[in-house]
């Protein structure tokens, strides 16, 4: 996510300074950006949730919030 993080700013930051050069760019720093937020969403489905973990912790901080 920092790599797909630093195109989008890259990108960003040359599309001020000069649209058409970011243009071309952007065909470079697409397949980067894909990658990054692909590899996310793919960790997400096989990694999920520690469900008993998450329970845990929102209790926790529900007990601290109610003093």
């Amino acid at each position: 996510m920092e790599i797909t993080g630093l195109c989008y700013l890259s990108n960003s930051f040359v599309n001020v300074l000069s649209p058409a050069f970011a243009a071309i760019l952007f065909t470079y720093l697409k397949p980067l950006g894909f990658l990054g937020e692909l590899s996310l969403n793919l960790w997400f489905l096989a990694i999920g949730v520690n469900v008993q973990r998450w329970e845990e912790r929102a209790r926790v901080a529900g007990d601290t919030n109610t003093t």
